[in-house]
């Protein structure tokens, strides 16, 4: 869709994709960074044991690291088919190579957290801190305007994703990790719909229901003919 748009000129389907498709991404995304990161105590408790437990802040920070790495990834694919792929991969380059000597240096003063904050910073500064920039600006668009249209509308509803979660963790302690899913997938739910009324327009909200509508349609409803055939 990029490639052909950018062939006709047509810069605002490729706005689009880089605004909306990064605002959906991260709906999807940063809830579920969240939760993990949320329950990170009682995930390395409960699937490895308490024994591990100096790998819930090295777990924490690295998802921190995809939730910028998330930032990025649409922005690197709309400049990979817009004839940008030579400088995605210098950058992509740059970025896996900081994030080694980050890591080897880091781990020699702090140990296993040093290693999940040269992924951080290589994530923050190299791929999130070059990559959008320059998307934005091939696409004539401002970081304000990005940040107002695609990062906003997604972490409005976290707070209220982690006040869910912190309910009901103190309602019913987290003993198992069927019970952690049950209570992550409601806190979920919560903040999908907290983003339906908050984080989309009214067109995709109308949009939304037209396919909901559509699935809950039998095949016959949908065709006419393959009804009068039967």
């Amino acid at each position: 869709l990029v490639s052909q748009s950018r062939g006709s000129e047509d810069h605002e389907t490729v706005n689009r994709v880089l605004l909306d498709g990064t605002r959906f991404l991260l709906a999807i995304a940063l809830p579920f960074l969240a939760l993990l990161a949320y329950h990170a105590d009682d995930i390395i408790h409960l699937w490895v044991g308490p024994e591990l437990a100096g790998a819930v802040t090295p777990l924490r920070i690295l998802l921190l690291a995809v939730a910028f790495t998330s930032l990025q990834l649409n922005a690197a694919n709309v400049l990979g088919m817009s004839g940008r792929h030579r400088q995605v991969a210098r950058i992509m380059l740059g970025s896996a190579a900081t994030n080694l000597v980050l890591s080897l240096v880091l781990l020699h003063f702090i140990g296993l957290p040093g290693v999940a904050i040269g992924s951080l910073v290589s994530a923050l500064v190299i791929e999130a801190g070059l990559v959008l920039p320059l998307a934005c600006r091939t696409q004539g668009i401002t970081l304000t305007r990005f940040l107002r249209a695609s990062v906003l509308p997604t972490v409005g509803g976290l707070p209220v994703l982690i006040a869910v979660a912190w309910g009901l963790s103190h309602l019913q302690p987290v003993d198992s990790l069927a019970w952690l899913i049950v209570q992550a997938t409601l806190a979920g739910l919560v903040y999908l719909a907290f983003f339906y009324l908050v984080g989309m327009r009214a067109d995709e909200r109308a949009m939304l229901q037209r396919g909901l509508q559509r699935l809950r349609r039998r095949p016959s409803d949908i065709n006419p003919e393959a009804k009068s055939h039967a």
